[in-house]
């Protein structure tokens, strides 16, 4: 009778044991799936989330780039002016027959370049007073959204221009229809009536670049004389 009871109570465990692992099995592999989904649902927004950070790094990367390569020719001209002790001549095509003409820019009418992001700009002896040299930008890229103009206007005014407030005569932001937007000096002439570049606030830039690129029906220049 001991044997008997002993050998169905040993039953009813084994069999207990076996369905409760079984039962036991089933929720933890459906955990795991989930589990493994969130994980993948991470890793997706991540992937996405650094895609955007790559994307905009590099924007910046070829903005700042380009900036320097402004400045880099603005300073071979600047050397030529000095020696020559003239401004005739000075422009572009000099740029590149003399190699400071930055690699994968093209010079086209004369003394019009195209930089590597697909933004027109001119270098020339300044019509009103010859002693002058002047350059101006073109800030609009139809292959550029609203907001890339928008920052690389604000880049090229805060990163290119500001920093040559001990060179320049003057230089603005305009649009064909309303002249001057906004119009700073350089420190040898500005005054209590004339602002000076050098104190020129981020906040100022943001605006005045905002405000002359939404002339939609005009186009928006950077204007530099020096």
């Amino acid at each position: 009778m001991n044997i008997k009871l002993f050998k169905s109570s040993l039953s009813l465990s084994l069999s207990a044991n076996h369905e409760f692992t079984a039962r036991a099995l089933i929720p933890e592999a459906g955990r795991s799936m989930i589990e493994m989904l969130g994980v993948l649902a991470i890793i997706g927004v991540l992937s996405v989330g650094g895609i955007a950070g790559y994307s905009k790094a590099m924007e910046m990367y070829k903005m700042n780039k380009v900036i320097d390569e402004y400045s880099s020719v603005f300073f071979g001209l600047q050397q030529f002016r000095i020696n020559r002790k003239d401004t005739s001549g000075i422009n572009y095509i000099l740029a590149k027959d003399t190699g400071i003409l930055p690699a994968g820019w093209s010079v086209w009418g004369g003394s019009l370049a195209t930089d590597n992001n697909g933004y027109v700009s001119q270098i020339s002896q300044y019509a009103d007073d010859p002693q002058f040299l002047y350059m101006y930008l073109f800030l609009g890229n139809k292959n550029d959204t609203p907001i890339m103009q928008a920052k690389y206007c604000q880049n090229l005014v805060q990163k290119f221009v500001q920093p040559l407030h001990d060179t320049v005569y003057v230089a603005g932001l305009s649009s064909q229809s309303h002249s001057q937007e906004l119009v700073f000096y350089g420190d040898k002439y500005c005054d209590s009536n004339k602002a000076c570049l050098s104190n020129l606030s981020i906040s100022t830039i943001v605006e005045e670049c905002n405000k002359c690129l939404k002339q939609t029906s005009d186009h928006c220049y950077l204007n530099v004389i020096w």
